[in-house]
Order: C-alpha cells, then sequence, then structure tokens
C-alpha cells in the first residue's frame, strides 16, 4: 500500500479511526508528531472534528550516522535502544541539547499557549509511520505523564515488530498497513 501522501493517509485513516472512538467527542483530542504526523493528523482531525495539539519527541542520532536512531528524547523522557553502542555523556549531552529546540518548537507549533489538559481525555497520538518506534514509545510516556482516560496509536504504515512492541503501551491501536518489508516510513509516500 502506497499512500498518495500524508494527507491522503490521513483522509484514510480518519476512516477507520471512527470505530474506534466514542460518539461523545468532547473529551477527544489528536495529537500528532512532527514532522510527517503533524500532516495526518491535521486530516484526521479535521475529518473527526476534533481539536488538534503536537508534541514534539527528537531522535537521538548515532554520533557517526544521525539517521541511525539510537535513542529518542521528549521534554521529560528519554529511551535508549538497548542494542545501541554510544557513550553515556554524548546520550546526555544530545538530550539536554535536543530539549532545549523541543521546548522553542512547542512554543512554536502552540502559539505561545501553553499544553492542553490531558487529564481523563482520550488522546489520539498519530504519526506518519513507526519504523523503530523509539520516538512513539517516549511520546506515550510524555502523555502517560498527564493521566489521559485513553490513549489511542494511530498510524497508517508500521514495521509490524515496532508495532507489537507499542501494542502494550496504548489502550488502542490503529494501523492500516504492516508490510512484510519495511526499510523506511518514507518508502509508503
Amino acid at each position: 500500500m502506497i499512500f498518495k501522501d500524508r494527507a491522503d493517509a490521513g483522509r484514510l485513516l480518519s476512516f477507520s479511526l471512527r470505530d474506534h472512538l466514542p460518539d461523545d467527542r468532547d473529551n477527544i483530542v489528536v495529537v500528532g508528531l512532527p514532522r510527517g504526523g503533524v500532516v495526518v493528523a491535521k486530516e484526521v482531525a479535521r475529518a473527526l472534528k476534533l481539536p488538534l495539539d503536537t508534541i514534539v519527541i527528537k531522535k537521538i542520532g548515532h554520533p557517526e550516522n544521525s539517521e541511525f536512531a539510537v535513542g529518542a528524547v521528549g521534554e521529560r523522557e528519554i529511551f535508549l535502544n538497548p542494542d545501541a553502542t554510544v557513550d553515556a555523556a554524548y546520550a546526555r549531552n544530545t538530550a539536554e541539547r535536543l530539549r532545549r529546540e523541543i521546548k522553542r518548537q512547542e512554543t512554536l507549533y502552540r502559539a505561545g499557549a501553553g499544553a492542553p489538559n490531558y487529564e481523563s481525555k482520550i488522546v489520539v497520538l498519530v504519526d506518519d509511520g513507526i519504523a523503530t518506534g523509539l520516538t512513539v514509545k517516549v511520546a506515550i510516556a510524555e502523555l502517560r505523564a498527564h493521566k489521559p482516560k485513553k490513549i489511542i496509536l494511530a498510524v497508517p504504515v508500521a514495521a509490524g515488530d515496532s508495532l507489537a512492541e507499542l501494542s502494550h503501551d496504548v489502550d488502542d491501536l490503529v494501523c492500516l498497513y504492516t508490510p512484510a518489508f519495511f526499510m523506511a516510513v518514507g518508502q509508503f509516500y
């Protein structure tokens, strides 16, 4: 399955999400992960007539290959890939630098407004796809700290093994496609 673009994926995802949401939509918020996840989430929120927010999570790249994720960091949480062989000082210093960037970007995305209150709400966490799942894992942990009623993870495409691991961290899961061969999220757009 190849999506026309991320907006198309969001429209398709919204159809599948309808069956996972209660009729009363007053306590539901769609939360997108920048960059591609926000585009998908915007379409989901528009189609379902729900509010949209963002949560900024940053990948910690390997010192020799920044595209290879050795971990991910949020405002409070940090997860490192247990298989990654990186110096602890590198991970700590990179995480602190990325946290400053996270605060700056969240201020921009929210136009200066603070984070919404997720307590007792159903949060639909949307990304454009899941490869390793590190950024989504941190996003889930960050959201759990706000005590939502339920977290629904919604993605157009995901690597099966990553999705299986994340399924234990959320209350519900919607994924349109789990291909047998998965190299990168971009191959499906």
